[in-house]
């Protein structure tokens, strides 16, 4: 149970990103695959900012700095992850 439970959200993630950013995927298929990327990953971010002001908010400003840094770093991680992929399907063009 625990496999597909780490399986699916796994598969459903970098599914829509291996297929919104290749070429043989129609354009509109694609956009709306990157922005079902852009939602799952926006929502993370946005929970995981949220918890770091509430904390901020209860007086734990380091511990609140620790969130605020994990939520810059996987937005970072996340742009990059994309712009990669983009790059591996995109390297004939250049």
């Amino acid at each position: 149970m625990e496999f597909i439970l780490e399986f699916l959200p796994e598969l459903i993630i970098e599914g829509t990103v291996e297929l919104g950013t290749s070429k043989k995927v129609a354009l509109p298929i694609r956009i709306l695959l990157l922005l079902l990327f852009l939602l799952i990953y926006g929502t993370l971010i946005g929970v995981i900012a949220m918890v770091g002001i509430e904390i901020w908010q209860g007086g734990n400003v380091p511990f609140s700095c620790a969130v605020i840094g994990i939520d810059i770093a996987v937005a970072i991680l996340a742009i990059c992850w994309i712009v990669k992929q983009y790059r591996k399907n995109h390297k004939d063009e250049c």
